[in-house]
């Protein structure tokens, strides 16, 4: 989860697409929320941001630099920042969690490191 100092430095699209995403949930019909052309909307959306944090990489690692907006198209006023390997690493680690929602059903499942073992005992702290 981020902070609230990461969160401010996220591009406004990135936000609306999460929220998107949990207004669909909170206010579609359950079997809505599941369809196939919503999928891949969504899934469509998430390559978008996954591809312009490639391209961000590729330039970055030519030497360029990386300004984005972090204001929506929409917006009549922009807000241009540079970026940084850092705040792109966020992007993708937001990405994989936003995609891993959606594998998921927004269930969380424990990696194979975290599933208690046959005749183990977890305690909780």
């Amino acid at each position: 989860m981020l902070n609230s100092a990461e969160a401010t430095d996220m591009p406004a699209w990135l936000s609306r697409l999460r929220e998107t995403d949990r207004l669909a949930v909170v206010n579609e019909e359950p079997e809505r929320v599941g369809s196939t052309a919503e999928m891949r909307s969504r899934l469509a959306a998430e390559v978008k941001v996954l591809l312009c944090c490639i391209d961000w990489l590729g330039r970055m690692e030519r030497g360029e630099s990386v300004v984005v907006n972090l204001r929506l198209d929409t917006d009549a006023e922009t807000e241009y920042v540079p970026f940084d390997r850092a705040r792109v690493t966020r992007i993708l680690e937001r990405t994989a969690s936003d995609l891993e929602d959606m594998a998921t059903g927004g269930q969380i499942v424990p990696s194979e490191a975290q599933r208690p073992r046959r005749g183990t005992i977890q305690h909780r702290n």
